[in-house]
Order: C-alpha cells, then structure tokens, then sequence
C-alpha cells in the first residue's frame, strides 16, 4: 500500500489526508500544535470548494453546519451599492450553494472524517531527506516516518517550502485585517447575502454564518507589526467604522474582543515548481494570496484532490506530480494575481480615482462579473 505523509492539518492538509485515504493510501497527518485551532474567524466555501467537497462526500455536512449565500454587494462607505451579483444562478448550474461558515465547524467536519489514528497533534515537522522512491520526515521529538510522498500543507510560513524552494520571500500588502464574529441577527434583507464596503484606507466585508452569528473582516492600510492591544482593539475599529453604513457599526458594538483576531496580509509572488521528487506543496505553502476574492481555502481544497487523483492514477508519484501542477498552477497562479490587484484597488484613496472606479464598477454589466464567477466555479478535472 502507498503511503503519504501530510504536514499540516488546516483545510488543505485535512482534505489531503481525506482524499488519499479514499485512493486506498496509507495517510498520516502531522499537526505541530496540541490542538486543532483553525486561523481565523469565518470562512467562504465558493462553489469550485463545494463540488470537491461534494465528491468527497462531505457538501451536505458542509451545508448543514453552515450559512447558504444568495448574493454578493459591492458598495461605499457613503452607504452606495455598486454591484450586485447572484449567487443563486451559479447554484442552479453546479447543485451547491455559496456557503458561509465558522472556520472552526469546517475543520471539524473535516478532522471528523478521518480515522482519529491518522491524524498527530504536537507533531513538529523539522525536515525531509529523500531518496529515488522514498521520502523520510523528521520531527522534533526526535521520531522520523518513510513514505512514497511528502506533502507540505503546512500554510504560508510552510517548513516544507523552506527546504524546497528556500529562495521564496513573502510580500506584504500593505493591509492588516481584524477579523470577528458578531452575535446578532442581520436584517432579513442582509441574511443571505455577502457584502463588502469599500472606503479608501479602511474596507468591511460581512456575512451571516448562522442565524445569530456574523463573520466579518476588516482590512486597512497598515505597515506591518501594527501596534493593537485586546483592550484597545474595539474602540479603535469603532472609531474607524463609525461612519460606515449599518449594520457595520452595530455588527462591532456586539463583538467581544477576544472574538477577534488581527494578522499582517502576506503573499509571494508565484513560483514556478510546487515539488521536487517526491516531495510536493499545496495550499499556501505552494500559492499564498490575500484573501480578497475568498478562495484561499477553496484552493487547498481544489490542490488536495487533484493532488490524490492524480497520485491514484498515474504510473509514479514523480509522473503525478507533474500531472497535479499542470492543472492546477494556471488557475492558482491567476487568483494569487488577481486577489492582489483586487486588494490593491479597493484601498485607492484619491477621491477623483475612486470615483472613475466607482463609476466603471456601476456601469459595468452584471453579466461579466457573473462570468468571472463563473469561471473561478468551474472544475477542469
């Protein structure tokens, strides 16, 4: 029986281990930290993620635990919407819906479907050497594991990557982001609908996560290492959001601080190669992207399948690591692109380039950004 090795058990590592255990390998999933604490807050499962997740049988779990989208809205602070797009014609085509949910229910959904044996917490991965066919990882209580395979799933700061590819320096965008979760009931107008507010130095995104439950982030332009204390945080996004149209305002009177968090924005540029030999990336750790356009976990998702298709199927691990790149470097590659650009145009700060972006953003026909969805929803495996 084949074996893989998996480092990291976030979104991508987990689904690793889930779709190769269904290809009939032999998986192990190491976890650095004791328990599973997922990054973040909520999360936006599109419908490329969905039908993956349907295909590994896990979509209705998904849908249960979760929060059904039908909408997103584009506007200003001034309270204009720009855009709005329906998610409802993409469910209609593709059988899933647009779901948005607690970070840590979609790591548990997934922890759940694997054999409890499979996965080590308070495993730290230290390094890798290999050989023609095989691969050994070592760890830091001193225990080493062989396997066919070595995935690095192990996100943006990925030890896996260091060795790999030790030239790769990340990019920081110029944005923090504060992200919480507001219990409270949106309007019923808001309730299935994803909205984003866009105002210069500071921009607000939001959605319902379950019926009294919101998930919402909050980028601004920052240097990095921004100065924030817990007991100072709340007071300083209200004061930065106070003139944001509501619910915005309210959504962070009804946050506790300790329900929030506040990570720095990073990426890197695209990289040519995610493995060598028998040793191979995915997720951030092959394609970290600001989380502008939602996909970052979708793509994990989206790598850890193709990853194991192709590993089930072709005549060498080395023959599917290359299949698995040439599918999905070119799509990765271009959200890795277009999530930094989006991020960068939605902080303009010139009042006269913000409204010849405001305007093209109006009259553009709701058609293309329907096509651009799409298109990021479409699977070519």
């Amino acid at each position: 029986m084949p074996r893989v090795i998996v480092i990291g058990g976030g979104i991508g590592g987990l689904t690793t281990a889930i779709a190769f255990c269904r290809k009939g390998w032999d998986v192990s999933v190491h976890e650095a930290t004791s328990e599973l604490r997922p990054i973040g807050k909520g999360i936006w499962v599109p419908i490329n993620a969905m039908q993956v997740l349907g295909r590994l049988g896990l979509a209705e779990r998904v849908a249960e635990i979760g929060w059904p989208m039908q909408s997103f809205e584009l506007g200003t602070a001034s309270g204009r919407i720009l855009s709005t797009l329906n998610l409802n014609k993409l469910t209609a085509r593709y059988g899933y819906s647009f779901i948005s949910i607690h970070r840590a229910g979609l790591v548990e959904i997934l922890a759940n479907a694997l054999q409890p044996c499979l996965l080590h917490l308070g495993s730290q991965f230290t390094h890798f050497t290999q050989e023609p066919t095989q691969v050994h990882a070592y760890f830091i209580d001193g225990s080493v594991e062989t396997a066919d395979l070595l995935v690095g799933a192990d996100g943006i700061h990925s030890r896996v990557r260091e060795q790999l590819f030790p030239q790769v320096a990340l990019r920081y965008s110029g944005q923090t982001c504060f992200r919480g979760i507001a219990e409270m009931a949106l309007p019923e107008v808001l309730a299935s609908t994803c909205r984003e507010i866009w105002g210069g130095r500071d921009r607000f995104g939001f959605s319902a996560i379950g019926p009294r439950s919101v998930y919402w982030f909050a980028p601004q332009l920052s240097p990095p290492g921004l100065e924030d204390s817990l007991e100072l945080r709340m007071e300083r996004l209200l004061d930065a959001y106070q003139q944001f149209p509501n619910p915005i305002p309210e959504m962070l009177v009804a946050t506790r601080a300790e329900d929030t968090i506040r990570t720095d924005l990073f990426d890197f540029p695209p990289i040519s190669g995610w493995s060598r030999q028998n040793v191979v990336l995915l997720g951030d750790a092959a394609h970290a992207m600001t989380p502008n356009l939602g996909q970052g976990g979708a793509q994990a998702i989206e790598d850890a399948f193709v990853l194991a298709e192709q590993c089930g199927q072709a005549d060498s691990v080395a023959e599917a690591l290359v299949d698995y790149e040439c599918i999905r470097m070119p799509k990765a590659k271009r959200i890795v692109k277009n999530a930094w650009i989006f991020g960068h145009v939605s902080h303009w700060q010139n009042p006269l380039v913000r409204w010849a972006r405001d305007a093209a953003i109006r009259w553009t026909p709701s058609s293309i950004g329907q096509k651009q969805l799409d298109k990021l929803s479409s699977l070519n495996y």
